[in-house]
C-alpha cells in the first residue's frame, strides 16, 4: 500500500516535471514567435518607409515638371490672347469701316428709290388721269353700243315675226310638205326591204339592226309632226338639191389637205384649210376660219364634255354633214386632226378653238356656224387643269375678238351614264357652274355612242337636276349620235360578208345624219344669247378667288397676333413681382413677318410695295401700267391689301411675299418703350393691354373688311350662276376623295393631294357666307384679355375706314 502511494506520488512528480517542461517549452516557443514577429514587422516597415520616400521623390519630380509646363503654357496662351486682341481690334474696325460704308450707300440708294417713286408716282397719276378720261369714253361709246344692239335686236324680233305670219299663210309650204311626205313614205318602204335582208347578218349584228330600225321609224315619225317654220323649209330645201356633191368636191380639190397615213379600214381623210385670224395673250385661245366672210348669219355652238366624250369625232362629223359629204364619196373631211392633237396633248397644254366656218353655196346648213371646241373636263390631270380651263374659257368671253354671244351650249355626254359617280357629278356641275341662268334654256344634250333605245344618260340627268332646255315631253331636249360609220369605208365588195357589213354602216351612215338634220334644224329656232352674264359669272368667281387668297394670310396674321397677345400676357402674369419692382425680364413670342420667295410659278404677280403684300398670285397683266384692270382693284384701289392702295404702288416682281412665323425674344423694357414711344407718355400695364386689344381689333377690322366682299361676291354668284361651284363645298369634296380612293385609278394621290389643297379654300368659303370666320377665336380672345383690363375696348365694326387703314 505504501509503494502504491510512493509509486503515485513519483507518477505526479513525473507528470509535474513534465508539465513544467512542457510549459517552459510553450513559453520558450511563445517568445521566439515574438521575436520573429517583431522583426518581421520591423523589416516590412523598413521596406514600407523606403517605398513611401521613393514615391515621395517621385511626385516632387513630377510635380516640378508640370509647374514648368503650366508656366510655359501660360506664355504661351498670353501670346495668343494678345494676337487674338490684336486681330479682333483690327477686325472690329475693318467692319466698322464696313458697316458705315454701306449705310452711306444705303442711305444714298432709298434717297435715289425715293426720289425715282416720287417721280414715278407724279407719272401714274397722270397716266391715271388720261385713264379716267379714256375708260370714261369707253363707257359711252358701250352705252351707245349696247342701244345699237337692243335695236338690231328688236328689228330681228320684228322680222322674225313678219317671215313668221307669212310662213303661217303660205300654200306653197303644204304642196312641199306633201312632197316630202310621199318621199318619207317611200323611204320607210325601201328601208322596210332592207330590214328583210338584215335579217341574213351575222347575230352579232342583230341587235344593232334592231335598233337602227326602231330609231329609223322613230325619225320617221318625228318628221312628220316637227316644226314646220321656213328655218326648217330652207334646210330641207339644202338637203334635197343637187349642190352638195359640187360643193364637197370643190371643197376637197381647192380648200383642203389630205391627211397623209391612213389604213384600209377608212376612207381617205381630207384635213380642211383653217386660217388663224385671232389668238389670246397666253396662246391658249384661238379662232380659226375656214371660207369668205360674207352676209349670211351666223350661229355659235361651245362643245363641252367630258374627257372620253367624244366631242372631236362629233366635231369631225358635223363638218362632213355641214360640207355636203354623201356615202358615195371616196374621201372624208376632218376639222380636228386626232392623231395630231392626240400627239401634242403629251407635251403642250390643251387649248380652246373657235372655228368659224363661213357659209358656201351648197351647204346643209343655210347660215354660217362657229363651233367652239373645248378640253376634256376630268382628266388625269386633275382638278388645277380644269381650273385652267375654266379661265381660258373667261379669256375667250371676255376678250377683244373672242365669243361675245352664243346659241346653243352643246353638252356631250355619253349614252351608257346611267348613273353618275361623285367625279362625273363634279364634271357636270363645274362645267354648268360657269355659265349664267340666261343660257339655260340655250342648253342642249348631245347624246354619243348611242343606239335606238333611251339613252340611261337622261334619267342621271334628270336626278343630278342639270338645268338645260325640254322638248314638249317634258324631257332633257337631246339628240343620239352614233359616229361609228362616219369615216368607215364604203368600197363595194363581192363578199357577202363584207357586202352586210358595208350596207350596216350605211344605215349608221343615215342614222348619223338623220340626228345631224333634226339638230340644225332646232339649231336655227334657238334664240342668240347674250353672254353678259356669264362673264359676270366668271368674273365674280375669280375676284372671289383673289378675295381668299388676300384673305388666308391676313386671318393667319390675326391669329398670330392673338397668340403674341397671350403669350405677353403669361408672361406678365409669371413675372408680376419683377414688373412691381420695376425689374426688366425676357420672353419669347411668335411673330409674323413678310418674306421674300422667288416666282418660279411662270404666272405675273401684283405686289403691293407699300404694304409688302402679294395682292394676287395669277394675274394676267404683265406691265406695271395695266394693274389697274387686275382683278384685285376695284375703282382704281386694292380690295385686297390691308392698307387698300391706289393701285399705281402694286407691280408684277420677280419674287413674291410670304408671311411667315418667327420665333423672337423681348424683353419687358423693351415692350414698355415700344408703347411709350409711340404714345409719348408713360404705360401702365393695364394700358399696354389696351394697346394690344386695339392693335388686334384693326387686324379683325381689315379681315371683316374682306370677309364681307367675300360675302357679296357668294351673294352675287347665287343670283347670277346657273350651279354653285361644287368646290365650294367641303362635303362634296370628301366625297370626290373618298371616290378617288376607291377607283384608285393611275395618279390619284396627286388628285387627292389637290383635293386637300381645294378644300381649305373650301372651308373658308363656308366659313365666310356662314359668317364663322374667326368668330371662336374672338371669343377665346376676349375671355383671355378682359380679366386683365378695367373696361372694355370698342369693337371693330365701331372703327372707322381711316382706323382701319391706319
Amino acid at each position: 500500500m505504501k509503494e502504491k502511494e510512493e509509486n503515485g506520488e513519483k507518477i505526479c512528480e513525473e507528470i509535474k516535471r513534465e508539465r513544467e517542461k512542457w510549459e517552459k517549452e510553450k513559453l520558450e516557443e511563445k517568445t521566439r514567435k515574438e521575436e520573429e514577429g517583431k522583426k518581421r514587422r520591423e523589416k516590412e516597415q523598413r521596406n514600407c518607409d523606403e517605398f513611401i520616400h521613393r514615391l515621395k521623390e517621385e511626385r516632387e519630380d513630377l510635380q516640378s515638371k508640370h509647374e514648368k509646363e503650366i508656366n510655359k503654357m501660360k506664355i504661351v496662351m498670353e501670346e495668343m490672347n494678345r494676337e487674338r486682341e490684336k486681330l479682333m481690334k483690327k477686325e472690329k474696325e475693318r467692319m466698322k469701316m464696313m458697316m458705315e460704308e454701306q449705310q452711306n450707300q444705303e442711305k444714298q440708294r432709298r434717297e435715289e428709290e425715293f426720289r425715282e417713286r416720287e417721280k414715278y408716282k407724279r407719272e401714274m397719276k397722270e397716266q391715271e388721269e388720261q385713264m379716267r378720261d379714256k375708260m370714261k369714253r369707253i363707257k359711252e361709246m358701250s352705252k351707245e353700243l349696247e342701244t345699237v344692239k337692243k335695236e338690231n335686236y328688236i328689228e330681228i324680233d320684228r322680222l322674225m315675226n313678219r317671215i313668221e305670219n307669212e310662213r303661217r299663210h303660205h300654200d306653197e309650204r303644204k304642196r312641199r310638205e306633201e312632197e316630202f311626205n310621199e318621199r318619207e313614205e317611200r323611204y320607210k318602204r325601201e328601208m322596210k326591204e332592207k330590214e328583210r335582208e338584215i335579217h341574213e347578218l351575222k347575230t352579232v349584228m342583230e341587235k344593232g339592226q334592231k335598233n337602227i330600225i326602231i330609231l329609223l321609224s322613230a325619225d320617221n315619225n318625228d318628221q312628220k309632226t316637227s316644226n314646220e317654220n321656213t328655218s326648217s323649209e330652207t334646210i330641207r330645201k339644202h338637203h334635197s338639191n343637187g349642190k352638195s356633191l359640187n360643193v364637197a368636191h370643190n371643197i376637197k380639190n381647192n380648200w383642203s389637205k389630205k391627211i397623209e397615213g391612213g389604213d384600209n379600214e377608212h376612207l381617205p381623210m381630207f384635213k380642211v384649210n383653217l386660217n388663224e385670224t385671232w389668238q389670246s395673250r397666253d396662246g391658249f385661245c384661238r379662232r380659226r376660219l375656214f371660207g369668205k366672210n360674207n352676209t349670211k348669219e351666223n350661229k355659235t355652238i361651245m362643245m363641252i364634255g367630258a374627257t372620253g366624250a367624244g366631242k372631236t369625232t362629233l366635231i369631225n362629223s358635223m363638218i362632213n354633214y355641214i360640207l355636203g359629204v354623201q356615202w358615195e364619196d371616196d374621201f372624208r373631211f376632218v376639222l380636228i386632226d386626232e392623231g395630231k392633237q392626240k400627239s401634242q396633248a403629251e407635251s403642250q397644254t390643251s387649248e380652246i378653238t373657235a372655228y368659224q366656218i363661213n357659209h358656201m353655196n351648197g351647204f346643209r346648213i343655210p347660215y354660217s356656224l362657229t363651233i367652239v371646241d373645248t378640253p376634256g373636263f376630268g382628266d388625269t390631270r386633275g382638278i388645277s387643269q380644269d381650273q385652267k380651263i375654266t379661265k381660258q374659257i373667261q379669256e375667250l368671253f371676255s376678250a377683244p375678238g373672242g365669243i361675245d354671244c352664243i346659241n346653243a351650249v352643246c353638252f356631250v355626254v355619253q349614252a351608257s351614264l346611267a348613273r353618275l359617280t361623285h367625279t362625273q357629278r363634279y364634271i357636270f356641275d363645274s362645267i354648268l357652274s360657269i355659265f349664267g341662268k340666261d343660257i339655260a334654256q340655250n342648253i342642249i344634250v348631245l347624246v354619243t355612242f348611242a343606239d335606238g333605245k333611251t339613252p340611261p344618260v337622261l334619267e342621271a340627268i334628270k336626278v343630278s337636276e342639270v338645268p338645260c332646255s325640254t322638248d314638249e315631253s317634258g324631257e332633257p331636249l337631246h339628240f343620239k349620235f352614233n359616229n361609228s360609220a362616219v369615216f368607215a369605208t364604203n368600197n363595194k365588195s363581192a363578199d357577202d360578208e363584207e357586202s352586210d357589213c358595208e350596207n350596216f354602216d350605211q344605215m349608221f351612215w343615215k342614222l348619223g345624219f338623220s340626228s345631224m338634220k333634226k339638230f340644225f334644224t332646232s339649231l336655227n329656232t334657238m334664240k342668240t344669247q347674250s353672254l353678259c352674264l356669264t362673264q359676270e359669272v366668271l368674273k365674280e368667281r375669280q375676284q372671289l378667288e383673289v378675295f381668299l387668297e388676300g384673305l388666308q394670310p391676313q386671318i393667319s396674321a390675326g391669329l398670330t397676333k392673338l397668340g403674341e397677345i397671350k403669350k405677353t400676357r403669361a408672361a406678365l402674369e409669371q413675372h408680376k413681382a419683377e414688373m412691381d419692382a420695376n425689374k426688366d425680364f425676357e420672353y419669347e413670342l411668335e411673330v409674323t413677318v413678310p418674306k421674300q420667295i422667288e416666282n418660279t410659278t411662270g404666272n405675273y404677280l401684283t405686289n403691293c410695295q407699300t404694304c409688302h403684300f402679294t395682292c394676287h398670285d395669277k394675274c394676267i397683266y404683265a406691265n406695271d401700267s395695266d394693274k389697274y384692270k387686275c382683278s384685285a382693284m376695284k375703282d382704281g384701289k386694292c380690295r385686297v391689301c390691308p392698307g387698300k392702295c391706289v393701285w399705281n404702288v402694286h407691280f408684277n416682281q420677280k419674287y413674291k411675299w410670304d408671311y411667315v412665323k418667327e420665333k423672337r425674344k423681348e424683353t419687358y423694357q423693351e415692350l414698355k418703350k415700344r408703347y411709350e414711344d409711340a404714345h409719348g407718355q408713360v404705360m401702365s400695364k393695364e394700358k399696354i393691354f389696351e394697346e394690344l386689344e386695339k392693335e388686334f381689333h384693326v387686324v379683325q377690322g381689315i379681315v371683316a373688311k374682306l370677309i364681307k366682299g367675300s360675302q357679296m361676291s357668294l351673294e352675287r354668284l347665287q343670283d347670277i350662276a346657273l350651279k354653285p361651284n361644287p368646290l365650294s363645298t367641303p362635303d362634296y369634296i370628301d366625297l370626290m376623295i373618298e371616290s378617288e380612293k376607291q377607283e384608285a385609278k393611275p395618279g390619284f394621290h396627286d388628285r387627292i393631294q389637290s383635293l386637300m389643297e381645294v378644300r381649305k379654300k373650301a372651308e373658308i368659303i363656308s366659313k365666310v357666307s356662314t359668317g364663322e370666320v374667326l368668330s371662336d377665336d374672338w371669343k377665346a380672345y376676349k375671355t383671355l384679355l378682359f380679366p386683365f383690363l378695367s373696361s372694355p375696348v370698342t369693337p371693330h365694326h365701331h372703327l372707322t375706314d381711316h382706323q382701319l387703314q391706319k
